[in-house]
């Protein structure tokens, strides 16, 4: 009895500690969930079933041979080949094997290539002839070629890209032609009066524009052309009114400045004129000043230089022609006054004197008169005339007189023929070259006529004309001499 009742006051002892001990723990539980709520999301719906009919039965199968059969389509709806058409002779060669060998125009200005075949030949095409077989070599190779080319090495050919024109102060206009490549020298350039334009010549070089004309609508410059011969491009820009321009080489660009302004047209002081870009970091000197009489009376100032690079800025200023030759020394000796009044020029005087760096030659004249100048390799030529009354007559002999348009004209190391193809596109003439024809030439010309343009480049070579009509045949005097 007594060990029941000890159990019974131990065990109450136990569940009162217990109880106190886990109280604060059951009311935490009891108002931690006092805020829950149950949340069942909703069934999905569930779309109705869609039957899809298979109806391609009648398609071709893409897995089994097909049959070509004819069109349909109403006849005359696409290009297709005339089967009632009569071959022309050149469809039975093939294609790699005809060679055009030039061109020819009819009295009506309609012009005719020149092709010829295996057997030798010669065939004249139109514009809607038809020509050659391809073969199946022929459209190999066609294939193959580029990647054979760049495997080889070969250089792409230059292409013309862009044409930016653009106005400055001053009344300036500046012509950018951009090249996919840098070119290695300046491109040949020539100005003609009449019609007023400036042309640049660029070799290796074709059209990349995509277009022939470029039309610009400025005041100054209506128009720019591009032709392609063969490999060459031609950019000529077509002006309002004959205008000065200088060109200079940035990078792959081809930057021409016409200036437009009151120093273009004579209206105010006579700006310089870059005649030649010299070659920068190189040092030149002159050899020799002279001065002769030519057979027209005119007055000759011959310079010797030291290289064909120097840098040449010629102006009329007053009733004077000063040259400047840039970074050139010029001996004490040639530092002199020549007085050439008894030569029976226009030319009084002529001073050379150092200027800083630069080297100066003072042309002084007097009366009526004109001048020009140009540089074949290391020699400068100016040119100081009288002014005739009569400018169209000639003079033969002793007094020779030149009526061509004027025309300005840069050539660094260039080949002769080169330079007579460029007459000859300028003139209209039909210029027959000789075999022997040959070398290269610097040549510089400003506002010269171009027969006297002609007669300067044949004399630097040693060459003669004979003229018969509008066929101008050029070759050594030797050559001409014994024919």
């Amino acid at each position: 009895m007594i060990r029941t009742c000890v159990a019974g006051m131990l065990l109450l002892l136990l569940a009162g500690c217990g109880g106190e001990q886990f109280q604060d723990l059951r009311q935490f539980v009891k108002e931690s969930g006092s805020d829950l709520r149950g949340r069942v999301d909703p069934l999905p719906e569930v779309k109705p079933y869609e039957a899809f009919t298979y109806d391609a039965f009648d398609l071709s199968d893409p897995f089994r041979q097909r049959k070509n059969e004819p069109s349909d389509k109403a006849a005359g709806s696409g290009p297709a080949p005339d089967t009632t058409r009569r071959k022309e002779a050149l469809e039975a060669y093939p294609l790699e094997s005809l060679k055009m060998v030039g061109t020819l125009q009819d009295k009506t200005k309609k012009m005719f290539a020149l092709v010829k075949t295996p057997d030798n030949n010669i065939y004249q095409v139109k514009s809607g002839n038809y020509l050659g077989l391809l073969t199946a070599a022929a459209f190999a190779t066609a294939l193959v070629a580029p990647a054979v080319g760049n495997a080889a090495g070969e250089a792409p050919q230059n292409a013309i890209t862009a044409i930016d024109v653009s106005s400055r102060q001053g009344g300036k206009v500046v012509v950018k032609i951009t090249t996919r490549e840098p070119l290695g020298n300046p491109p040949v350039g020539f100005s003609i009066n009449n019609p007023p334009r400036v042309a640049f010549d660029f070799p290796d070089t074709v059209n990349g524009l995509g277009k022939s004309t470029q039309e610009v609508g400025n005041t100054e410059l209506r128009s720019i052309r591009l032709g392609q011969s063969g490999d060459r491009t031609r950019v000529v820009l077509n002006l309002t009114r004959a205008i000065k321009y200088d060109s200079q080489l940035d990078g792959n660009n081809l930057v021409i400045t016409l200036t437009t302004g009151s120093d273009a047209a004579g209206g105010g002081p006579v700006a310089e004129t870059k005649f030649s870009q010299g070659k920068a970091n190189v040092s030149h000197a002159l050899v020799n000043v002279d001065f002769r009489r030519g057979k027209g009376g005119e007055g000759q100032v011959i310079i010797d230089m030291s290289d064909a690079t120097t840098g040449i800025d010629l102006r009329r200023q007053g009733k004077s022609v000063i040259i400047d030759f840039i970074q050139t020394d010029i001996p004490s000796s040639l530092q002199r006054r020549l007085d050439v009044v008894d030569f029976a020029t226009p030319v009084e005087s002529v001073e050379a004197t150092k200027q800083g760096t630069n080297a100066r030659l003072v042309i002084s004249p007097r009366g009526n008169w004109e001048h020009s100048a140009y540089q074949t390799d290391n020699r400068l030529i100016i040119e100081v005339k009288p002014v005739v009354e009569d400018p169209t007559k000639i003079g033969q002999a002793s007094g020779r007189g030149y009526t061509g348009d004027k025309l300005s004209l840069n050539f660094q190391n260039i080949e002769v023929r080169a330079v007579l193809q460029v007459i000859a596109d300028f003139t209209g003439l039909n210029i027959i070259t000789s075999d022997t024809v040959a070398g290269n030439l610097t040549l510089r010309l400003k506002d010269v006529p171009w027969d006297q343009a002609l007669d300067i480049i044949l004399q630097s070579k040693g060459l003669d004309l004979r003229k018969n009509g509008n066929v101008v045949w050029i070759a050594p005097r030797d050559e001409l001499a014994t024919k």
